[in-house]
């Protein structure tokens, strides 16, 4: 009983030192974004800019071990939010005609600190990319929650499309402007046949 007792004090003091290192890392804003262009292959000029989380304290490590933590703590869709507004500060740098997409989970795009970060943004200038690595507890939901959104001109992207959680309902429930195929459907996609039906298919 004394090992069982010991070992539960021990989570509790772990959770506590990893929400306390999240909690930080927010109010530091020890993190920056970096902006990689997204191309027009058919005159190779910049269509838009994806957002890319980088974490610059210590331990450090990919993003992606961040925001589990962040989940694991309950603070996943403040730490979300914090890298989305950081993010769209640029549009106001950046030309008219350029795009800015930004990830966001499921869980976070239902929550009402998503929507009041949407309500004053150009919309028609954001893309939404929604991984398929989070699974979408209800489509119908999601849905509701983005058409007004999509009504001021949010671009809808399905991200990792292949590599996640039901791709193809992904794809049909949400009806994105966008769909971008993971990569392991892409690689060797210009000597492989049955890479090349597949993409054209989605």
């Amino acid at each position: 009983v004394a090992d069982l007792i010991h070992e539960e004090l021990d989570q509790q003091h772990q959770l506590k030192l990893k929400r306390e290192r999240i909690e930080k890392l927010m109010e530091k804003t020890a993190f920056h974004v970096r902006y990689q262009p997204i191309y027009r292959l058919n005159d190779e000029t910049v269509a838009g800019f994806e957002c890319l989380a980088r974490f610059e304290t210590e331990p450090y490590r990919s993003p992606d071990q961040w925001f589990a933590e962040a989940e694991e703590v309950g603070l996943a869709e403040e730490l979300e939010i914090a890298l989305a507004r950081k993010a769209l500060e640029a549009l106001s740098e950046l030309p008219k005609d350029v795009l800015l997409a930004v990830n966001f989970s499921p869980a976070t795009i239902m929550t009402e600190s998503f929507a009041e970060l949407f309500a004053t943004l150009p919309l028609q200038r954001v893309v939404l990319e929604v991984t398929e690595h989070a699974a979408v507890a209800n489509y119908t939901e999601l849905s509701a929650r983005l058409h007004p959104f999509r009504l001021r001109g949010l671009r809808l992207a399905v991200d990792d499309a292949g590599a996640g959680h039901s791709s193809f309902r992904h794809v049909l429930d949400l009806r994105p402007d966008t769909i971008k195929l993971d990569m392991s459907l892409t690689r060797n996609i210009d000597r492989d046949r049955g890479r090349q039906a597949l993409a054209g298919a989605l």
